[in-house]
């Protein structure tokens, strides 16, 4: 250094700490020296930094934090003052290493105020639960800074009686906190939307709530959670919202998913199959929803169900699967047989639903003569499907007396296999008559031609007859009656050749359900075939909107095929 004239030569000495170590000291003196001639003279006083001021930030944080608090009727933050370290405040926890402030739980405390803003400067903090108490306003988008964040829990602060809890849009930096796990904004006032691509900025997400949120959080599914590579996702619950669209197909991705809640929703379509593959599923819950369709097998089915299976209040339709019988971890044991846990099922409010036991106060599946139910064997486990008939019914005496001739006197490889039949009376003392069917795998006719469409799947997904199949069946259905009408002791008319009375097996061969017998002329039966092989290689119904004024699907092939 250049000499001045007018001062003594000096050099200052800088004293160099390592602030990474500093916080480990309680307090480190830093004495300036001046060195004049080389002969030390010390200047002025001992400047003294405490380690705990160098963290003072959390602090200070906190303060401003309590400065928001305008009821506190439990007296929490009291201890929240200058007499102790704030590490060892009310809900306050540090870590080991350095003195920060990693863990805030005010939990059920009855604290009542704001949230400040200054909490985005506990950059250290890993844990903020606030659930179960009264802040209200908006929640402040520095809550976005806190990259270490691991839980955060805000459920339970709406307020009631007018007056609004945290309300507001949910700050969208919130989505972007990739290093939460547990995230918890249940039954408060946000409104607003869910990010696109919450399902890649939130990547190690296990536990979502966001149910019951007053304001409504809005969103066209399908959900952006199921869009990322969220694999450790265990808890799901968006109930009470204003979803809308389709229930994703892709959640049955979710594999370690054991909590789903969509309920009170908006939602449409059918109950994707592909649930039946979240094997860790323990309670599921689509009620309240305008679902339509059926019950997939896989999904009634789910063995791991153990708390609850809700399906209310929707739309469904069709036979309740007898897969609900092996759910036998759900609810307490009420009553005997097969659905014994039917007390944790609900599927009440689908006026369409039909089939399982008195326990479900579901309908009988009624067919022509009676209620056909789905059943297996105990002795070899051979699946079977039962006909109890409807003795009220007018003929039904009649079509039992005719089906057990036919038991009796006839056999052919495209006639629907009846291996027995029961007579007897019920457990009210009522007559009973039931016959027993070969079960066909791949149900009726009627089901390929005209399937229900899941909204779900693509159209090209939805399962069709290839040209190869449709001419197989039309040719068993032709054997079948040409045995009918000329190899019976008898002659057998059918009179009600329809789809839905023809029946495929596994092989998709084409097995024809009798009829009532009659002295009509064979003529009728040759003429039902004609049309039914119309109806399968057009794919269109007779009773079709198309057909009016006069055109009929026998016209409309002639026109498209001129001689």
């Amino acid at each position: 250094m250049p000499k001045n004239s007018n001062s003594p030569d000096k050099t200052i000495l800088f004293v160099i700490l390592e602030v990474a170590n500093i916080a480990k000291y309680k307090s480190i003196s830093i004495h300036l020296s001046l060195f004049l001639d080389e002969d030390p003279y010390q200047l002025g006083s001992t400047v003294v930094v405490s380690g705990n001021e160098l963290n003072d930030t959390d602090r200070q944080a906190l303060l401003e934090f309590k400065a928001k608090i305008v009821g506190d009727e439990l007296g929490i933050l009291h201890s929240w003052n200058n007499s102790v370290h704030f590490c060892q405040w009310c809900g306050v926890k540090c870590g080991l290493g350095r003195q920060r402030l990693t863990k805030l739980d005010l939990r059920s405390l009855k604290l009542m105020g704001s949230s400040s803003p200054y909490i985005g400067s506990l950059s250290f903090l890993k844990v903020l639960n606030l659930r179960d108490n009264s802040f209200s306003q908006e929640l402040p988008q520095e809550i976005g800074r806190l990259g270490r964040l691991r839980e955060l829990e805000l459920r339970g602060n709406f307020l009631g009686a007018g007056v609004n809890g945290l309300s507001g849009i949910v700050p969208p930096s919130i989505f972007n906190l990739s290093m939460i796990k547990t995230l918890d904004i249940s039954s408060n006032q946000f409104h607003g939307s869910l990010p696109s691509k919450l399902g890649i900025t939130m990547p190690v997400l296990e536990t979502f709530y966001i149910y019951y949120v007053h304001g409504a959080i809005k969103y066209q599914v399908p959900f952006p959670l199921v869009t990322g590579n969220l694999q450790k996702q265990q808890e799901l619950d968006l109930g009470i919202n204003s979803l809308s669209g389709v229930i994703p197909p892709s959640l049955g991705n979710l594999k370690m998913l054991n909590q789903l809640g969509l309920n009170h929703n908006n939602l449409h379509g059918t109950i994707p199959s592909s649930l039946g593959k979240c094997e860790n599923l323990v309670a599921l819950d689509l009620s309240d929803n305008n679902l339509s369709g059926t019950i997939p097998p896989g999904v009634a089915g789910l063995s791991s169900l153990s708390m609850y299976l809700d399906l209310s209040s929707n739309q469904l339709t069709g036979v309740l699967p007898i897969e609900i019988g092996n759910l036998k971890n759900l609810g307490m044991v009420q009553t005997d047989g097969v659905f014994e846990n039917a007390s944790a099922t609900w599927v009440q409010g689908n006026n369409k639903l039909c089939g399982g036991t008195p326990d479900f106060q579901l309908p009988s599946c009624e067919g022509s003569f009676g209620s056909v139910y789905k059943g297996v064997l105990e002795e070899n486990g051979t699946v079977i499907a039962t006909k109890v008939l409807n003795l009220f019914s007018p003929g039904s005496s009649r079509r039992f007396m005719a089906e057990c001739k036919a038991l009796r006197n006839i056999r052919h490889r495209n006639l629907v296999k009846i291996l027995t039949a029961c007579s007897g009376f019920d457990y009210h003392g009522n007559d009973f008559k039931a016959l027993v069917y070969e079960f066909m795998v791949n149900g009726s006719l009627e089901d390929w031609l005209h399937p229900s469409f899941d909204s779900n799947e693509s159209e090209e997904s939805v399962k069709k007859l290839n040209f190869y199949q449709r001419t197989n069946v039309a040719i068993d259905v032709a054997c079948a009656l040409g045995y009918l009408h000329h190899h019976c002791e008898t002659s057998i008319v059918h009179c009600d050749l329809k789809p839905s009375n023809i029946l495929l097996d596994d092989q998709f061969i084409g097995h024809v359900e009798y009829g009532m017998g009659s002295e009509v002329s064979t003529n009728g039966d040759v003429y039902s075939h004609s049309i039914l092989s119309l109806e399968m290689f057009s794919g269109m119904r007779p009773t079709d909107e198309v057909f009016k004024e006069g055109l009929n699907l026998h016209n409309l092939v002639k026109a498209a095929l001129p001689e």
